[in-house]
């Protein structure tokens, strides 16, 4: 009598669902004219789209669909673990504030300040890995514009990366991997 809710439930896991197998339609996103953006180039190591001469739409959009997935896995950037310089011996019970464990308020303050730009660089190494080996180049682009496009919610970025990789060659300077 406990366990009445397991058969309902892999009923549901074992029930096909409706327009499985359909790829969703896709969104109605505007894409950005990277030849009409005048606005100075970003660091080549952060800022950047892909692209791949004849690849399909489709294609590109389920490439950037699987590689995305990579970049919301996983929790935030550990940093190492501290160890004191001289070797005396750790108390049985140390103080803990919580104020980012044992580096304290200045540690807590200084992980705030460097964890956006440690995740960002966390998410494009994971988008680099999994897209270059894929036939993907990378060109450059101004941090304004990156942002722009990586700033939409998860899908509309998708879309308008997918569109961009499939597009015309980029007009700015090609990234060597």
């Amino acid at each position: 009598m406990r366990f009445w809710g397991l058969p309902i439930g892999l009923a549901i896991i074992a029930a096909p669902a409706s327009g499985q197998g359909a790829s969703p339609p896709p969104i109605s996103v505007a894409v950005p004219n990277l030849a009409a953006d005048t606005r100075p180039l970003g660091d080549e190591r952060k800022y950047f789209i892909f692209h791949q001469q004849g690849a399909s739409l489709d294609q590109a959009r389920t490439d950037f669909e699987y590689c995305s997935r990579f970049t919301v896995l996983g929790g935030g950037v550990v940093f190492p673990a501290f160890i004191p310089l001289d070797s005396r011996p750790v108390p049985a019970n140390p103080v803990n504030y919580d104020f980012g464990g044992h580096y304290g308020l200045t540690g807590a303050i200084i992980g705030a300040i460097i964890a956006g730009p440690l995740e960002r660089g966390k998410k494009q190494m994971a988008m680099m890995r999994c897209m270059l080996p894929r036939g993907y180049a990378r060109y450059r682009v101004s941090e304004e514009l990156w942002k722009e496009i990586n700033g939409k919610d998860r899908l509309a970025g998708i879309e308008v990366l997918a569109r961009l990789a499939t597009g015309p060659v980029p007009t700015t300077p090609r990234v060597m991997p």
